[in-house]
């Protein structure tokens, strides 16, 4: 058990606040995420604030703890058909206390290890893989202490799989999207905000809305004040957006939610965005899922909206990526 610091009892009240706000028809109060944000809140108050990247799992990483990973796999198959040798990243075994990863203590010493040496050959791979694509510079940025990453090294340089991938994200959006022209930016399901940190971190003079439900909106909302301070951010619950006048953002963002929801919810997500956007959407996630949910390519999107991007991940080949114009 961690001590209970100021920051993780201000996060824990932040959550408590933000779940009580959230009404019996909140559009996201269904069982799964309910039970989710259980677990992730005790998660913290257990661990720490401090420490959350090890432990909140989720929101948008892969937990890849096995060296024959399909991603690892194909992304390794991917740089060597453009040529690319890649160099191995490391753990930095200098961090003594590598605690539970995602939650799961390992009592095995040698299972531990092994598992963080195949968690640390895919960031290195993914990260290489990234820098394939890298036309905005995302990875000259370096991934925030604080939450405690996980201590993967490439060539002595702390490294993240989270901030290859949202540079994935950037560079794919900017394939379509002018960035440089939108100033009123609304991301919808923002896990702990290591996208809007990206973002924010290129264009710093935008206004960048989140809507979330709890623990993730509290969460990101102490996560970003931390490292990049409030100014600019908004955090709003998904409720609040209705109260939003017509044309509020120029890009509205979603990454890896809107194919976790019931179809009411995505359909009310869809009639918001028609109504709040005017310039472009951004999805990505499965095309398709299996079970009671949708995929991004059986949404149905107003027929007004004009399809500029539909693109299948190449390392990720159950994902895809849709930019449409509003």
């Amino acid at each position: 058990m961690a001590a209970m610091t100021p920051l993780t009892t201000k996060a824990l009240t932040d959550i408590d606040r933000v779940a009580a706000a959230q009404n019996a028809v909140d559009d996201d109060a269904n069982s799964f995420w309910s039970e989710f944000g259980k677990v992730h809140r005790d998660h913290i108050a257990r661990y720490g604030f401090e420490t959350f990247k090890r432990h909140v799992t989720g929101y948008g990483s892969w937990q890849i703890t096995k060296f024959s990973s399909r991603f690892t796999l194909r992304c390794l198959a991917a740089l060597l058909r453009r040529g690319k040798l890649p160099a191995l990243a490391r753990v930095d075994w200098r961090d003594k206390d590598p605690m539970p990863i995602w939650g799961k203590a390992v009592s095995d010493r040698n299972s531990a290890t092994q598992r963080l040496r195949a968690y640390a050959l895919w960031c290195g791979l993914i990260w290489q893989y990234a820098a394939l694509f890298d036309e905005l510079d995302c990875l000259r940025l370096t991934e925030p202490a604080l939450g405690r990453p996980l201590p993967v090294r490439l060539h002595g340089r702390l490294i993240s799989q989270d901030i290859a991938i949202a540079a994935l994200d950037m560079n794919a959006m900017a394939t379509i999207v002018p960035l440089r022209t939108k100033r009123r930016i609304l991301e919808i399901g923002a896990g702990y905000g290591r996208f809007a940190y990206v973002f924010r971190s290129l264009f710093p003079d935008v206004e960048y809305t989140i809507a979330d439900i709890s623990p993730a909106l509290a969460v990101s909302q102490n996560y970003l004040t931390a490292v990049m301070g409030g100014r600019k951010f908004a955090f709003v619950l998904p409720h609040e957006l209705d109260a939003m006048p017509d044309h509020s953002f120029d890009l509205v963002i979603n990454i890896s939610s809107f194919d976790e929801m019931p179809q009411a919810v995505q359909n009310r997500y869809l009639q918001r965005i028609d109504r709040l956007c005017r310039g472009h959407l951004y999805v990505s996630g499965y095309h398709h899922h299996g079970g009671e949910r949708i995929g991004l390519d059986d949404l149905p999107y107003p027929h007004d909206w004009t399809l500029l991007l539909n693109h299948r991940h190449e390392v990720f080949p159950v994902w895809c990526e849709k930019v449409f114009a509003i």
